[in-house]
């Protein structure tokens, strides 16, 4: 029963709730169709919805009929000697984009809230803008309050806290043959016409040799785009422009790497360690770190007003990846490529690791295969457009200390050592400390221990290295044994000590012989040996 005052009424029984049915999802793991659907291609490529389960999809791309039915001309079906009209093609529906989570890895069902869970990461609650409980397993309805025991109360309402679900862990991106570009999971990396990399939206995906259509695993490409399976004949599909890879996040000292939207911190050791959120607030332990608008708190957690999280902990960071030296040892080309000469005699890049580099000095190909007339690549019957050679990197000047003499590597700093020559910092624009063998990075003070600081971060200093000592080459043509320093020449010219320098030293200086030896051996000491 139930009450109102004075008013007491029956109450009503529960029905059984009706289940929401899973969509079928089509094979372009895009496309899904209505639970007891089939999904079948329409004239375009994508995908539409059989009104029927398990139902045979016909070849004009409109019609479909009931499992144990053969399509038949001007959309009908037929099973022995009935015949009836085939039911025609919806369309499918488009998944809904997915809710991204704050560490960038983690997504949640559209009309989810992402939650943190007790491990850090994030977790899903099946509901929009909802409350996230500090217990890190329950939430409640936007508008109500966690309570303790995993409720939710709003005015003189108590619910139960709905529990959260695990996130989707984001798919990684297919890496194509040529190390820059990237297509979408499931997709199948397939050449365009231009010699770049477009993207199938389907797995292990059969590429045509029309350079624009393909086909489902275990069919057959034909002519004017279509997919074969015995009698079946289905439309290919279209192939998308793949994705250029993105650039990662430069660290402060010029070396280190983080990937796209993670954040440099900088880690005990003084390198640096990535957190793998965008804007992050690194924490003073070095270990942790915080999503961008909270506070960093012992113990490696994360606070935002009543809520408190864990923190996440640093990933390694990645070195910088060297660029590959050329045969002329000045060209230089990005790693994973392969250095071949071009019309003028200098070296290009092939965006490829061990690629054929072709005689027209203008194309190479993918390793196996071969070059072919007009700027193509061949391997058996397959036939695809070379890839185009881009200009190599000549290499980076060193840094020149304030000495003339001195040099350091790029992006490094030049900072007096105790000796007073010149070392290197390995951070650009760095500051140099006081003690002569530390250095920090631009916009942190050196203290004393080695130690740098910015605000409330500690981090140990950088160690610099001895500079290189840059060599001048002589040039002894002034006749009289001097040897002058001349850059970037060398002069032959007569030696810096003749018989005609002893001869004069006789006539002009009537000194005793041993006199005389005392002074062609000075005048040997000034003598430079190439």
């Amino acid at each position: 029963y139930c009450t109102q005052g004075n008013l007491r009424i029956k109450g009503l029984v529960h029905t059984k709730a009706i289940v929401k049915l899973k969509n079928v999802e089509c094979p372009d793991g895009i496309s899904q169709c209505p639970s007891d659907n089939t999904c079948c291609t329409l004239e375009s490529g994508q995908y539409g919805c059989c009104p029927l389960p398990n139902a045979v999809c016909c070849a004009d791309h409109e019609h479909c009929c009931q499992e144990g039915y053969s399509c038949d001309a001007g959309g009908y079906c037929t099973r022995g000697n009935l015949r009836i009209k085939g039911l025609v093609h919806t369309k499918a529906i488009v998944n809904l984009k997915n809710v991204e989570c704050p560490d960038g890895i983690s997504q949640c069902p559209d009309n989810s809230t992402c939650c943190t869970l007790e491990s850090g990461q994030y977790g899903c609650c099946p509901l929009p803008n909802a409350v996230c409980c500090t217990d890190h397993e329950h939430c409640c309805p936007h508008g109500f309050s966690c309570i303790t025991g995993g409720y939710c109360t709003q005015g003189n309402l108590r619910i139960k806290g709905l529990v959260h679900t695990k996130a989707i862990v984001k798919l990684k991106n297919v890496k194509c043959p040529d190390g820059i570009s990237q297509c979408p999971s499931d997709n199948t990396c397939c050449t365009l016409e231009s010699g770049q990399y477009g993207c199938c939206p389907l797995p292990n995906a059969v590429c045509c040799g029309d350079h624009e259509h393909c086909c489902q695993e275990g069919y057959s490409c034909d002519a004017g785009g279509y997919c074969t399976r015995g009698n079946l004949r289905v439309k290919g599909l279209v192939r998308t422009k793949a994705l250029v890879n993105v650039k990662n996040v430069e660290c402060p000292d010029g070396i280190s790497q983080c990937p796209n939207n993670n954040t440099c911190c900088a880690l005990e050791s003084g390198q640096y360690g990535c957190c793998p959120l965008p804007n992050a607030v690194c924490c003073a332990d070095h270990e942790h770190c915080c999503p961008h608008g909270f506070s960093c708190i012992s113990g490696g957690y994360c606070t935002q007003g009543n809520l408190r999280i864990k923190g996440l902990v640093h990933t390694k960071a990645i070195g910088k990846v060297k660029n590959m030296l050329c045969p002329d040892l000045i060209s230089q080309c990005p790693d994973g490529n392969t250095c071949c000469t071009l019309e003028s005699g200098q070296y290009g890049c092939c965006p490829l690791p061990n690629a054929v580099c072709c005689a027209d000095h203008k194309h190479c190909c993918q390793k196996g295969y071969s070059c072919d007339t007009g700027g193509y690549c061949t391997r058996g019957n397959l036939r695809v457009k070379g890839l185009v050679r881009t200009k190599a990197i000549v290499n980076v000047k060193n840094v020149k200390c304030p000495d003339g003499i001195s040099q350091c590597p790029d992006n490094n700093t030049c900072c007096t050592l105790e000796s007073s020559q010149y070392g290197c910092c390995p951070l650009p624009n760095a500051v140099c400390c006081a003690d002569h063998e530390h250095c920090c990075p631009n916009g942190y003070s050196c203290m004393s221990g080695g130690y740098c600081t910015r605000g409330n971060v500690k981090i140990k200093g950088f160690i610099r290295t001895k500079a290189n000592l840059k060599l001048k080459n002589v040039d002894c043509s002034d006749n009289n044994g001097l040897c002058i320093s001349k850059e970037d020449q060398i002069s032959v010219a007569k030696p810096a000590i003749t018989v005609d320098d002893y001869t004069q030293v006789n006539a002009n200086n009537p000194l005793s012989t041993t006199a005389k030896e005392d002074q062609l051996n000075e005048k040997k000491k000034d003598f430079v040996l190439f």
